[in-house]
């Protein structure tokens, strides 16, 4: 699979795109559309790094395209730069006001479309680190609270329209504060990366594992087959922890808590769904801790 980022270009000049190609191909992976309907379906199915629009183009002009690539949270945040021979202030302004980044002048240049295509390219680049970061929790590596409850909304939202199932986990490290007490935080840290990392390896990469906060962490199953699944996963984990972890030349055991609620069987929104999981999680704890419910 190529690793190169790949630029959308959209022009009904053959001649245009053959330039532009001979420019960027070195660099990028580059497709192209002759026309506004053909440019909007390539980006909507190839998610593009870069797109340059032509401003004329038949059937949707440029600047129509551009409306609809950013009215669409899909697409929105691909950068756009216009391509014309129009020199007309009110019209670049008109193209920046709807989400464009920047214009190309025709004729084209190709000293100074490489370094502004290898600018953005760039700048998306540090954009796209940037919201990775975002939704990570910096210690663990797994989906931090934000980025676990637009998962959750998002998966929900898919239950509901496919009849699918959805299941719930919310879990609590047994006596993490014991832990943490006797042989300090940095090692506490390193029993919640270990943590996280059994986790992730009891689920799919469908599933979703994500640090809450502290010792809390929650694993959202998509469309588990039943009940008796979760309560597979949550097992699998149990049995994984039996084991204790050298950390710091320390032999730590960790134990877990674990309540689950199924979607739709406990609950059709978010709320009832985390307060049937937390309800059960705090049963498992008052049962005597290391176990699921």
């Amino acid at each position: 699979m190529s690793e190169k980022r790949t630029v959308l270009i959209a022009d009904d000049d053959p001649g245009n795109i053959e330039i532009l190609n001979d420019i960027l191909e070195e660099e990028y992976d580059v497709l192209f559309a002759m026309e506004g309907p053909r440019a909007l379906e390539l980006v909507r199915e190839q998610m593009p790094d870069l797109v340059i629009l032509d401003v004329m183009m038949p059937g949707l002009s440029g600047y129509e395209v551009c409306r609809e690539l950013k009215k669409d949270t899909k697409t929105a945040h691909i950068p756009v730069i216009f391509l014309t021979s129009l020199d007309n202030d009110q019209g670049e302004a008109y193209g920046l006001e709807l989400g464009a980044i920047d214009y190309i002048g025709k004729p084209i240049r190709p000293p100074i479309v490489k370094v502004r295509v290898r600018n953005h390219m760039e700048l998306k680049k540090s954009r796209d680190l940037l919201e990775v970061l975002s939704t990570i929790d910096s210690l663990t590596g797994v989906a931090n609270r934000n980025k676990f409850h637009q998962k959750f909304d998002e998966s929900l939202k898919l239950a509901r329209r496919e009849s699918l199932n959805l299941a719930l986990l919310l879990l609590d490290l047994d006596h993490f504060k014991d832990i943490n007490d006797t042989y300090g935080h940095a090692v506490g840290d390193e029993v919640l990366k270990a943590f996280a990392h059994c986790s992730s390896h009891a689920c799919r990469e469908t599933d979703m594992v994500a640090r809450l906060g502290g010792d809390e962490f929650a694993i959202l199953l998509v469309n588990p087959q039943d009940r008796d699944t979760a309560a597979k996963v949550a097992g699998k984990l149990l049995e994984t922890l039996e084991k204790p972890i050298e950390i710091q030349g320390n032999r730590i055991q960790i134990g877990a808590s674990i309540g689950i609620a199924m979607y739709p069987a406990d609950g059709e929104d978010v709320d009832i769904l985390t307060k049937k999981a937390d309800a059960a999680l705090y049963e498992a704890k008052a049962s005597g801790r290391n176990r699921h419910i």
